[in-house]
């Protein structure tokens, strides 16, 4: 089958690509997408965004306070080059980056690469690694992955993976593989104390839509399977409310696509019997896909 590249209009400040319906707006200094649209409607509330913060368990909480020494609940994209690349079948974006907190060093570097095609599918790559020194300190991260802030109304949920309750790395055995259709309402999970909750493990599809179908529908790369979830909270205002009463869910719906988790259940136990699932310091290779759809 002949493919080819979309088209693109670059000016000073931003890239944006038309593939039929569907545009997207790269934001060059920061090296992110700051718009997604379809049929001319807007889908994304925020720029896509890596997340390398989870609101942490009661069995968390020092790993919390090592991790908020080196800022990492705080880190944010650094954008240090942004290099076109445009191919016979689509576009590449490449881009040298590092994440870390203010005024401290980064925690990680590495690079990503945006590959946009004509049928309106795009893909996000990052390779990477973390700081030396936090691998002498066996300092983890709580997670990594890509974070799209849908619009208000896109509520539906669907996905192939672990369900139909949460899953995670080291929380999943008493879950089943199926194609499961929920809420980001739904998909909540109300814990006394709000956590990091309602992921869903070795997942290999997955769609957030509002009630006409119009949304993303999203697809592991690189591993075969990420972790998905779609909630109206971040980590921070799960962080911040001290009882489940006192969250407020807003209109954005947060839709995780991530590469790991740190062990929920403890390191000692976890990964003595299944060092197999142990995350410890290899480079990350993370790639998704992803398509606005309606």
């Amino acid at each position: 089958v002949e493919t080819k590249a979309p088209e693109y209009v670059e000016d000073s400040r931003y890239i944006t690509v038309k593939a039929g319906e569907v545009e997207y707006k790269f934001d060059k200094p920061y090296g992110r997408i700051a718009s997604a649209s379809i049929g001319g409607r807007e889908l994304l509330a925020e720029p896509v965004k890596i997340e390398t913060w989870a609101a942490h368990g009661y069995n968390q909480l020092g790993d919390a306070d090592d991790r908020r020494s080196a800022e990492i609940h705080n880190a944010f994209q650094k954008t240090y080059s942004t290099e076109v690349k445009a191919n016979d079948d689509k576009l590449e974006i490449v881009c040298a980056i590092a994440l870390g907190g203010p005024a401290v060093v980064p925690i990680m570097k590495g690079n990503l690469v945006y590959s946009f095609y004509a049928d309106g599918k795009a893909e996000i790559a990052f390779s990477g690694e973390l700081r030396q020194l936090l691998k002498e300190m066996n300092m983890r991260l709580p997670r990594f992955g890509f974070c799209f802030a849908l619009k208000d109304g896109c509520e539906n949920m669907t996905y192939f993976g672990k369900g139909p309750v949460e899953s995670y790395c080291d929380r999943h055995m008493g879950t089943r593989f199926g194609l499961f259709e929920t809420t980001a309402t739904d998909n909540f999970v109300h814990y006394i104390r709000p956590i990091e909750n309602g992921s869903h493990f070795a997942t290999t599809y997955g769609k957030v839509s509002d009630n006409n179908g119009c949304g993303f529908e999203f697809a592991p790369v690189k591993p075969e399977a990420f972790c998905f979830n779609a909630t109206h909270f971040t980590p921070k205002m799960l962080e911040n409310a001290k009882h489940d009463d006192e969250l407020i869910a807003g209109d954005t719906t947060y839709v995780y696509l991530d590469y790991k988790f740190d062990s929920r259940s403890g390191r000692g136990i976890y990964e003595t019997l299944e060092p197999e699932r142990k995350w410890d310091f290899e480079p990350i290779e993370f790639a998704v896909e992803f398509k606005p759809v309606k």
